[in-house]
This record gives C-alpha cells, structure tokens and sequence, in this order.
C-alpha cells in the first residue's frame, strides 16, 4: 500500500457543461495511470463513473462519481459530475469536499451557461479554478475558444 500523508493528496471537482467530455476524461486518466486495460466509452455503456442503469440508457451522468488514483507520489480523488443544468445542484455540492475545480469546456461548442454559473460559484467560494478545453479535435476554431474563455472570465485564463 503506498504510503502518503495528507499534503499528498489532491481533492478536485470535474465540472462542466453537459457533453464537454468530462467522464470520458476520468476514462481516459484511469487508462494512463493503469487502472483500467481501455478507456470505456459512453456510447458502449462501460464507463467506470455512469454506472447506473439509467446513465447508460439515457447516455450522460445522472449523478456525481468520485475515483481515485496514485500519481507521482500523489493520491488524487476526482469527481466527475453531471453536466445538465437540471443537475446543477449536484455538482455545485461538491465543492466543499474539494480544493480545485476543474471545469471542463468542450472546444466544440466553448463556453456555455452552466459553465460561466460554475465559475462564478467557484470564484464565489474561493476556490482555485482550473480550465481543461477538452475535444479540441472537434473544434474548428480553438483560437476563437480561448479567445471566448478570456472574455468571459478575464485575462488571468492563459494557455
């Protein structure tokens, strides 16, 4: 069993509009690390965090998942949550459990409405924000997309 002390471990929150990539990320970071022989896929109803019955019908989070993780001496426990705004409120409720938000943002449709309500929610609580701009191989214009993040919530948002 590794051994870690409380400095080690890193707490964040993957937040997003819906469809931004955000289970299909927590897939992709189980494959790296070696957790899991493939990522799963939304579409094949084999992802680790949309378990539920209903999540693999419907084909997007219904609920908030947490994984974890060893990495480079740190112990990470991510959350991946829903990204409809009917659901909001579960994913906002995560926040006091976590020290970092990272928001996901599709780069094919960039920033959207419950993206800016989980920013300013973040900004709200203190909490550190973190921008992964995911899919960017669907993206025609990702110029454009950062351009869109740095108008939307300032110029502290680089590259």
């Amino acid at each position: 069993m590794p051994k870690y002390t409380t400095k080690d471990i890193r707490n964040l929150v993957l937040a997003g509009g819906a469809f931004s990539g955000k289970t299909t990320l927590v897939e992709h970071l189980l494959h790296h690390v070696g957790l899991i022989p493939r990522p799963g896929r939304i579409e094949d109803g084999n992802t680790v965090c949309d378990y539920d019955a209903l999540e693999k019908e419907y084909k997007h989070s219904l609920d908030s998942a947490l994984v974890h993780f060893d990495y480079h001496g740190s112990h990470i426990n991510l959350i991946d949550t829903p990204g409809s705004a009917d659901f909001l409120g579960k994913t906002i409720s995560c926040f006091p459990a976590v020290e970092t938000i990272a928001v996901v943002i599709s780069a094919a449709t960039g920033v959207d409405t419950v993206t800016r309500r989980l920013m300013k929610t973040a900004r709200e609580r203190n909490l550190p924000r973190i921008i992964i701009v995911n899919k960017i191989d669907h993206g025609d214009d990702l110029a454009e997309v950062l351009m869109g993040i740095q108008e939307t919530f300032g110029s502290e948002c680089l590259p």
